[in-house]
């Protein structure tokens, strides 16, 4: 009797295994993201030096859901999306030393990504000399030019 409880035991957890593992590449391709064979558009948080008063962001959440890539282009399939951004003041040395390193707030923008383009986030303060700011989206691009 003993014998056939381990027997079982061991099928019971093979077959867990094996469906964790059978599962996980659905599970990778469910949610926002994108693999590069599938239709997608590109957030791209990178800001050049050059970009008037507009600086880089961290993407913190899609729909919510937190995003721990970190990556400065994520690949999205098409959909409305709500992304959530930190400013990332302390990366450029010409933000006001006022607003270097202190504490970051989430801002949402809504989003609708369409296949084949590339969508270039940023921040935007409101009020220099405060954390007052807002997220922008500064450029839009087809993926072909």
């Amino acid at each position: 009797m003993i014998m056939n409880v381990n027997k079982i035991a061991r099928r019971f957890t093979l077959f867990v295994l094996l469906g964790v593992v059978l599962g996980l590449p659905v599970l990778a391709h469910e949610g926002p993201y994108a693999s590069m064979d599938e239709a997608h558009g590109v957030l791209i948080n990178v800001v050049p030096k050059n970009a008037q008063s507009i600086y880089p962001v961290h993407i913190t959440q899609i729909d919510g859901v937190r995003n721990r890539n970190k990556n400065p282009a994520l690949w999205l399939k098409p959909g409305k999306y709500v992304i959530g951004l930190e400013i990332s003041s302390n990366i450029r040395q010409d933000v006001p030393v006022f607003t270097r390193g202190t504490v970051r707030s989430v801002h949402e923008l809504t989003l609708v990504v369409q296949a084949g383009r590339s969508y270039y986030l940023g921040g935007k303060y409101t009020r220099l000399g405060s954390n007052q700011w807002e997220p922008v989206l500064w450029k839009t691009e087809d993926k072909d030019s």
